[in-house]
Parts: structure tokens; sequence; C-alpha cells
């Protein structure tokens, strides 16, 4: 899934770029579309390389270490234009795909390396880690978004999704996804997940 950067000077500043070219996408991968709906951050390895990529789909940011795995992935060509420490992303803002609102960059040693983008997107109502790091940065328990009720089903007023039970939603986020450009790949996997140990259910993570 691609955020685009709301903020291209700085993006391009950090990449000791004098200006990008093309649009420029923060790629991220997840196995809960459920949760894009409350995407509140990006996270990178404030270590990390990360590659600014062009492709005919515009500038790519990916982990350096996964732009190959990446772009075969995407089924895309690219060329890597520029590298940056993920440090010096920090604090820069992208769009979140299909809402009128931003997700900053922050920096995070527990972004992993070994699979997906190398940016991790940050659901703070649903991830220990994501919730850490957004209170970390600043944010206050009053700006964590949580639509999802204790029913696993979406509020009402949530645009697109509202009333829909995140389990059956997750298609219909990724076709909304792909409808509004920001879809690079999807795949089916399976993967551990949390299970309660008396009923034998997937269980979700809720800031309550």
């Amino acid at each position: 899934v691609g955020l685009v950067c709301a903020e291209p000077e700085k993006l391009a500043a950090a990449f000791g770029l004098a200006a990008l070219s093309a649009p420029a996408y923060a790629v991220i991968w997840t196995t809960t579309p459920w949760t894009i709906p409350a995407n509140q951050a990006l996270n990178v390895h404030p270590e990390a390389d990360y590659a600014l990529v062009e492709t005919s789909r515009g500038l790519l940011i990916l982990a350096q270490d996964l732009v190959e795995s990446s772009l075969q992935r995407f089924g895309l060509e690219g060329r890597v234009i520029a590298s940056a420490k993920g440090e010096s992303l920090e604090r820069i803002e992208f769009n979140h795909p299909f809402y009128e609102r931003r997700s900053p960059v922050f920096v995070a040693e527990y972004v992993a390396l070994d699979a997906g983008t190398g940016i991790v997107h940050s659901a703070p109502a649903y991830g220990v880690e994501d919730f850490v790091s957004c209170t970390r940065n600043g944010f206050s328990f009053d700006d964590i978004i949580n639509p999802v009720q204790a029913n696993g089903v979406y509020v009402d007023t949530l645009p697109f999704f509202g009333g829909q039970h995140i389990w059956k939603a997750n298609p219909v986020i990724v076709e909304k996804l792909a409808e509004v450009g920001a879809l690079f790949s999807h795949e089916k996997i399976s993967h551990s997940y949390m299970h309660c140990w008396r009923h034998q259910t997937p269980v979700i993570y809720r800031a309550t």
C-alpha cells in the first residue's frame, strides 16, 4: 500500500535532492487491512538505509535491502536514484490513502528488515508497539483513532466501511485501496494469528 508524500520538499532534502521528479510513496504492507482506516503513522528503523526508487508508478521509498524483492512482488522495474538513513525521514508527513489526514514518520527500533518493505504501518489503537511509538512521539490518548467497537464492528460513522465487521471488511478495504490507486500488490498468505485459548477464535487488540 502506498501513501503519497504530503511534504515533497522535505522528502527531497532528506534524500539529498533538489526536488522530486514525481509523486513519492512510502510503501507499507500489512496482513490486517482492517487496521488501515486507523493508520496514523509510519515507522522506519533509524539506522537502516532507505532507497528512493524511480518506477513507472512514481517514486517508491523502500528499505534498501528489500528493493529487489519488493519490485518483483509489485511487478515493477525501477532504479535507485537516492538513499538515506531512516532517521532522516523522521516527522515527514504522508497522506492517508483514502481519508483526509496525514501520517508522520516515526523512528522505531522494532522495525524488521527481513520481509515487506521496511516501512511499518502504525495503527496505535490496534498494536502495542504502535501505541507506544505514537504516544512517545506526542500523541495523547484522545488523539488515537479507534473506530472498531467491542463486537468487532466499525462504528456507523466511519466513512466507506461503517457498520461492517472487520473480517468481512478486509476485502472491501483492499478494493478501496485499488480504487484510489494505492494498492501495489495483494496476495493471500497463511500465518500465525492470536486466538483466544478458551474459544479458539481470532482476537484483536484494542486500545480502550
